[in-house]
């Protein structure tokens, strides 16, 4: 059977109600846990580079040197670190 034959005849048992699909019987474990990496990628990146444009941009775009856009870029760190560890998101506590 061709794939749109085969599409077309899925089509049709979900229209009838006979899909084999049973909501909330699928297992997922590994879904969570994507979400879960995905989560803490976008988190932690983004602080990350918003770090390295500051660092940057105080270092190249102003005169205030290179110590002060490194110890603006740490606190800066250092907070995102506290705001972003300080406490479990909703999906962390399941």
């Amino acid at each position: 059977m061709d794939p749109a034959a085969q599409h077309d005849a899925d089509v049709v048992h979900v229209i009838n109600g006979q899909s084999a699909f049973t909501q909330g019987e699928m297992p997922i474990e590994e879904q969570t846990s994507t979400y879960h990496v995905f989560d803490g990628l976008v988190r932690w990146g983004s602080l990350v580079v918003g770090c390295i444009v500051l660092f940057l941009a105080m270092t190249f775009c102003t005169s205030l040197g290179f110590m002060t856009a490194a110890i603006c870029t740490a606190v800066l760190g250092g907070l995102g670190f506290v705001a972003l560890k300080g406490k479990p998101t909703s999906l962390e506590t399941h």
